[in-house]
């Protein structure tokens, strides 16, 4: 009973440590992998929101203007949605020539700034501009769209129309995908509208050597320009990986009660070994008398413990890389499990029984035999 209370505890430890390695992993790629859009270094300020004023747009370009010529701001750009948000913005599309809508796609407005803000790359056609004058009947979408809408190339769509929110609209741009939500999905098919002076949040690129005192400077024009509304802006990686929170809080849980088991199982390996050294206190001495070495001796002890702990590792580790997999189905973009994880795994296990085993056997092993010898 012993033996096999000794086998579960280190099973579950070996587990929850390659557990804990391989979900902190997977947070990790997601958070490193290139989403195809800079979030980094972008401050962004939340518009003032449901804006009635008939001169807002003029309001707004002008605030766009000074907040520019401010030292450590650059290119400020105003839309619908940032990266991370989730899209509400709906509509059914379909081509010109179709009777039916192909199904609903997502929107995103937007101003001519957007693009170059995020560096998103444009795979063809035209970003928009107010020099042409007919940009609200334009349109820009992304690869997944042109698949969507069964284009053979983003330049076979250029200059197609398409049918949506009841308009027929001209498509004159197409940009590469990019996660608009974390990597826990794929990119999704998108469409942008000009919005020349959205109300819902201005993105800027920050230096981060003038932080303090280009937000200063931010915060007096905002107070200026939109007198009465809050100033709240926020860093847009961190509200990112604010989508990553469930993973994390997987990644800590599992972390502690990681290190709980192993606290649990080295005691009582301890515990064990000790009950043992007490009861082989006599062979010990006998056969330190015998010239047998302190080494020798912690191998003769510890041998049978190693080979409960690589029965744990030994069940441990398909168990663990099966339920790990069943964890990874649920994202499309995956750390790869690699064997050499479960054996550094099993190798930190070993070390720890041997740690365990090895304080109470050297201490009876470099004891005086001849107490040893009148131990009863």
């Amino acid at each position: 009973m012993r033996k096999v209370l000794v086998v579960i505890q280190f099973t579950a430890s070996v587990a929850l440590i390659a557990g804990t390695f391989l979900v902190h992993s997977q947070v990790k790629y997601m958070q490193e992998m290139d989403l195809g859009v800079e979030i980094e270094q972008k401050m962004v300020l939340r518009g003032p929101g449901n804006v009635t004023d008939t001169l807002y747009q003029e309001i707004y370009q002008t605030f766009k203007t000074e907040v520019n010529r401010l030292g450590g701001i650059d290119q400020l750009t105003s839309s619908s949605n940032i990266p991370g948000d989730e899209i509400f913005w709906a509509s059914g599309i379909k081509r010109v020539d179709e009777e039916e809508n192909r199904g609903v796609i997502y929107v995103i407005g937007m101003d001519e700034d957007y693009l170059p803000a995020f560096d998103i790359e444009l795979l063809a056609g035209r970003n928009f501009s107010p020099e042409f004058g007919t940009e609200e009947l334009a349109v820009i979408i992304n690869q997944r769209a042109v698949d969507f809408l069964e284009f053979p190339t983003p330049e076979d769509a250029i200059d197609k129309k398409v049918n949506f929110h009841g308009e027929e609209r001209l498509i004159v741009g197409v940009i590469a995908d990019y996660h608009q939500m974390s990597l826990k999905q794929e990119p999704i098919p998108l469409i942008y509208r000009y919005f020349p002076a959205s109300d819902d949040y201005f993105t800027m690129t920050m230096d981060p050597n003038q932080l303090d005192a280009s937000m200063a400077s931010l915060e007096n024009l905002w107070n200026q320009f939109f007198e009465g509304n809050p100033f709240e802006t926020f860093f847009l990686d961190e509200f990112f990986d604010r989508q990553y929170r469930i993973e994390k809080q997987l990644n800590t849980a599992v972390g502690f009660f990681a290190l709980v088991a192993i606290l649990i199982a080295a005691l009582g390996l301890f515990g064990l070994s000790s009950y043992t050294t007490l009861q082989r206190t006599k062979e010990i001495g006998i056969r330190k008398v015998n010239g047998a070495s302190s080494g020798r001796i912690l191998r003769l002890i510890s041998k049978d413990y190693l080979v409960l702990i690589l029965v744990s590792v030994i069940i441990a580790s398909p168990v663990t890389w099966l339920l790990t997999r069943r964890w990874l189905e649920a994202f499309p973009y995956q750390v790869s499990l690699h064997w050499w994880v479960f054996l550094y795994t099993g190798l930190l296990a070993l070390v720890l029984a041997l740690a365990a085993v090895s304080i109470q056997t050297l201490r009876a092993a470099n004891s005086n035999p001849t107490e040893s010898l009148k131990y009863e």
